[in-house]
């Protein structure tokens, strides 16, 4: 009974670390920051908290960074008239062609494709 109290203590501790690595996502991936600054948010050594967080969400922190970049641009896309180089900079990336390959490599299309086909209703 003992290791089972202990185990829910530790399992809420990691969980609490990958909420707080999760927010600090969330609150800044719109800057440059690296899979070693989210691991920072937490005070667990940074190859702990990479890996505690891959096994519990199902994917690396940089992959994570990513997809939530990749969700503002689409959202940016449908909402606003903004030029894409705009998006491309505002969601985070660091370069266009980083950008165009990580949207099609996720989406299967064009950041202009998909405008486009969300303006046609499909």
């Amino acid at each position: 009974r003992a290791r089972g109290r202990s185990c829910a203590r530790g399992c809420a501790a990691r969980i609490d670390h990958v909420e707080r690595m999760l927010r600090f996502i969330a609150e800044r991936a719109h800057d440059p920051i690296s899979a070693e600054d989210v691991a920072g948010a937490t005070t667990l050594h940074p190859n702990y908290a990479m890996t505690l967080f891959r096994r519990a969400v199902g994917h690396t922190i940089t992959q994570a960074i990513t997809r939530h970049r990749l969700d503002t641009a689409q959202s940016l896309l449908i909402s606003t008239d903004r030029p894409i180089a705009e998006i491309v900079f505002g969601a985070g990336f660091g370069s266009s062609s980083r950008f165009y390959e990580a949207f099609d490599q996720r989406f299967g299309e064009s950041p202009g494709e998909f405008r486009q086909r969300m303006r046609r209703g499909g």
